[in-house]
């Protein structure tokens, strides 16, 4: 996968219409053919230039298995989106990388991160790994804040959780470039004074905070208006362009994901069905699936109504 960062970002500088995407929620024929649009798993060079390399990965629940060898690689500053319908094992993966499963959850494989396997490390030096290198952005973050304390006083106590010294103009200065107009009032409001969009916007702000190598984003923009969706997405792009932050984002919104992302991931039912660039993937799709799921989206239908079959994957 390749990195074309500051071109994306002023390729994005204007709102896109396909922002305005409706989410996917087609049922669709089961496949899990290899797609042509992949890369090998194991890769030397991939792997030592990787800044997130995924070798093997299965997850399963007491026996159940949701995830089946996933391999991809994620180089730094590179922006990488996993697309598929609901229980395709996207937010499964995502998680996986940071920890964050059930207990009940039994992870295999390597997940390598700046040449660390992180499923080597104990949960003190992940929490290390977490918020200082690897933040990560969830879909629902009002379940994530605790409704008894103000967004400023749960702010400043990640930055002692992260032993950082608490520096209040520089987060009033990042959520103003979030469109936050009065920042103090945010900081003194309790999560239920604020919208969802409002609450992902904090998140995405307490993300961002200590500058990340790698930032996981579990449906970033799925809480937010068009108007704020597409200001989220060109931050999250400066983020990229301009401090080389490499981003994972899990999304339905396959429109989306080609909008802002160098390289796309295809899932269905735990399984990788696809991966390459997303010029690639969105205009020489291979597997039946991915073709579905490009077909459900009216920007793309006609695109795969005059595209010939391929009896190859």
């Amino acid at each position: 996968m390749t990195t074309s960062s500051s071109q994306t970002f002023k390729q994005a500088a204007t709102p896109s219409p396909m922002l305005n995407t409706p989410v996917l929620n087609t049922p669709l024929q089961q496949t899990h053919q290899p797609a042509t649009n992949t890369v090998e798993c194991f890769n030397e060079k991939a792997f030592e230039d990787a800044l997130l390399r995924l070798h093997n990965v299965n997850i399963n629940y007491e026996g159940h298995h949701v995830v089946h060898d996933v391999c991809f690689s994620i180089m730094p500053g590179e922006i990488v989106g996993i697309v598929g319908e609901s229980g395709a094992g996207k937010s499964t993966v995502l998680h996986s990388i940071v920890q964050l499963l059930a207990r009940q959850a039994n992870t295999t494989g390597a997940i390598y991160f700046q040449g660390k396997n992180l499923l080597e490390l104990s949960e003190e030096e992940m929490q290390h790994v977490r918020g200082n290198n690897i933040a990560t952005i969830f879909q629902n973050p009002g379940q994530r804040f605790d409704p008894l304390m103000k967004i400023g006083a749960q702010i400043e106590e990640l930055y002692h959780v992260h032993a950082k010294p608490y520096n209040h103009d520089a987060l009033v200065a990042l959520m103003k470039r979030m469109h936050f107009s009065n920042p103090q009032r945010v900081l003194q409001s309790y999560p239920h004074e604020l919208s969802g969009g409002m609450l992902q916007r904090v998140a995405i702000v307490m993300g961002c905070i200590f500058e990340p190598k790698l930032l996981l984003a579990d449906e970033p923009t799925s809480a937010l208006d068009t108007t704020t969706q597409s200001a989220i997405v060109n931050e999250l792009l400066e983020l990229n362009a301009t401090r080389n932050t490499a981003i994972l984002m899990v999304t339905h919104n396959i429109a989306l994901a080609g909008h802002m992302c160098d390289s796309l991931i295809v899932m269905d039912s735990g399984h990788i069905i696809e991966q390459g660039s997303s010029k690639s993937v969105l205009a020489h799709p291979h597997n039946e699936r991915t073709r579905e799921l490009l077909a459900s989206v009216p920007r793309f239908k006609s695109a795969m109504q005059t595209q010939p079959q391929s009896t190859t994957c």
